[in-house]
């Protein structure tokens, strides 16, 4: 064994386990006694760490069954039922991923909480034990969906595990990525703004601690460029998507050349998202291009099951550049590839949902230029199908709510003889008011909903945006946020409701709409306000004073017996 640790060789390894078992098989069965017990765990660590060599599940079933012997033997109170219990975890672990059986996982999760247990609250081994235990936590969140508790224990446990660690310790780095990336899934998940933003906080002190190019900055790197991207549907600032990028093409550059898909993949998808979001602000061509070029980059050598998922993005791709250039071939293509994405998929699959809904959008375009009454149909068809398959509280309905409000809206005597066209205004409103879609979501089917609904079913869409614009400017922390907002909102929105409340005989509700306008307005310029205390401690204080003192001598040479 000694030989082995040293040189890291497996054939000492296995000339160990050869001796091991010839003790066994000379031992007495019927003597339980504490000589067998050490040969029952000796022997299970060395199959467990040849196992961990070549990969033979044989050996592992073995190294199980002998701990659990070994285990079984164990008076209650001695000191290496910890070690045991963590190395059976770690079987149990390996064989959940090897088989993917979700019994191997449970057993797992209740031998290393056994093993944590154990350990005294301040001991270092317990943190290694507790942030095991949060990982295993995550997986089955992930792979069984039980509610939240899953991922609120994997939090709690991977915060348990950070302060035992002292300052510098390597191994402090694996709890505080693994409590980034619970707090990441928790804020993906239900929407709290503030988890996300521990999370940043977390992966930013990791990467600045650990510069070097291992798997675990990758991670962090691709992570901490998700959250940031999330934090659009609450601030969209330009500069989270550019920080979000440089974050996607670190994790490339510091990937060994023989990774598998899996690793690059991933990332090529994230960063052609991130491009591709950037490009709709900017309206940049460059960025279009990399996008485009990072997906073609990730189908030439991706996987069967990947590669629907990548001709979707790649068709979202040319769906943008169709609509910067005008370019119908374009349009085409990306049509073409959501259709081969549908075939790729088994039907049912939860992705095909994204793909129908961008396929809809693609149908309908297509049906301004060709006029074939077939392509629209499918087009409502597409998004019919979307919305049926949806939870009512999908964040993604409102997008799909307000396309087919849309179709409808737009296209209301081709569609009447087919569809109840009249639903128009309540489509428009349940997309602008569902409570889980994001901001720009609800925004974005607000303003569609006053440019293409007419008649009285227009002031309410006023008074939904003005409402929306309201909440979102009180959520706001920075002025600048606050300001790009301001920026996205028509100059007239206010004088619009007004004119829309009057010519629908609301006059009262038109008084109520400009006085909501204007406080809205005065708000906010009350807000960009400094205090002259505040002021005074900056650099422009000397000018401050000079200002001041040019006041007094006006107020005091002003006569008012002359303006009477």
């Amino acid at each position: 064994m000694k030989f082995f640790f040293r040189r890291n060789e497996v054939v000492h390894l296995e000339e160990a386990i050869s001796y091991y078992r010839q003790a066994l098989e000379a031992h007495d069965p019927g003597v339980r006694g504490p000589e067998r017990v050490d040969i029952f765990i000796t022997l299970g660590s060395c199959l467990k760490l040849i196992f961990d060599h070549t990969g033979l599940i044989d050996d592992l079933e073995e190294a199980t069954h002998l701990l659990r012997m070994g285990l079984s033997l164990l008076p209650a109170q001695d000191p290496r039922l910890p070690f045991i219990l963590n190395l059976l975890s770690l079987c149990s672990s390996s064989l959940y991923q090897r088989e993917e059986k979700i019994k191997d996982l449970n057993e797992s999760i209740q031998q290393i909480r056994g093993a944590s247990d154990l350990y005294n609250p301040e001991e270092l081994r317990r943190s290694g034990s507790a942030n095991c235990l949060s990982r295993y936590l995550v997986t089955r969140h992930i792979e069984e969906g039980r509610g939240i508790q899953d991922l609120d224990d994997a939090i709690r446990y991977a915060r348990e595990s950070i302060p035992n660690y002292p300052v510098g310790h390597p191994d402090k780095s694996h709890p505080l990525l693994n409590l980034s990336m619970c707090l990441h899934m928790w804020h993906t998940q239900r929407g709290g703004w503030e988890e996300r933003e521990k999370a940043i906080q977390h992966l930013r002190e990791f990467l600045s601690a650990y510069p070097s190019a291992s798997p675990e900055r990758r991670i962090a790197l691709v992570t901490l460029g998700n959250c940031l991207i999330s934090r659009l549907d609450q601030e969209p600032i330009v500069q989270y998507l550019e920080d979000a990028i440089l974050c996607y093409r670190e994790t490339l550059s510091i990937l060994p050349s023989d990774s598998s898909y899996q690793d690059w993949g991933g990332v090529l998808v994230n960063l052609s998202d991130a491009l591709l979001m950037k490009y709709e602000f900017q309206n940049s061509i460059p960025d279009l291009d990399e996008a485009t070029w990072s997906v073609h980059k990730a189908l030439s050598f991706c996987s069967a099951k990947d590669r629907p998922g990548l001709l979707s993005h790649l068709a979202n791709c040319l769906k943008a550049r169709y609509k910067h250039c005008g370019d119908v071939e374009c349009l085409r293509s990306a049509i073409q590839y959501y259709r081969q994405a549908l075939s790729l998929h088994p039907q049912g699959h939860r992705s095909n949902l994204y793909t129908l809904r961008n396929l809809s959008g693609c149908l309908e375009l297509q049906y301004y230029h060709s006029g074939a009454m077939q392509d629209l149909k499918e087009a409502v068809e597409s998004i019919h199908k979307v919305i049926n398959h949806f939870e009512p509280m999908n964040p993604n309905q409102s997008s799909a709510l307000a396309h087919l409000a849309s179709m409808y809206a737009k296209n209301t005597e081709v569609l009447a003889p087919f569809y109840d066209v009249t639903v128009v205004s309540t489509l428009f409103e349940k997309a602008s008011s569902l409570p889980t879609a994001s901001f720009r979501d609800r925004l974005s089917a607000s303003r569609r909903w006053t440019q293409e609904v007419p008649g009285p079913s227009r002031l309410s869409a006023y008074q939904q945006l003005l409402k929306l614009v309201d909440q979102q400017l009180l959520l706001r922390s920075s002025i600048t946020s606050r300001h790009q907002l301001l920026q996205t909102i028509p100059d007239d929105l206010a004088l619009d409701a007004v004119a829309t409340a009057i010519e629908c005989g609301e006059t009262k509700t038109a008084v109520e709409l400009l006085e909501q306008g204007r406080t809205l307005l005065w708000s906010q310029m009350n807000r960009y306000r400094t205090p002259i205390d505040r002021l005074r401690e900056t650099q422009a204080s000397s000018r401050i004073h000079k200002a001041q003192s040019a006041i007094r001598k006006l107020c005091n040479l002003w006569n008012p017996e002359e303006f009477r």
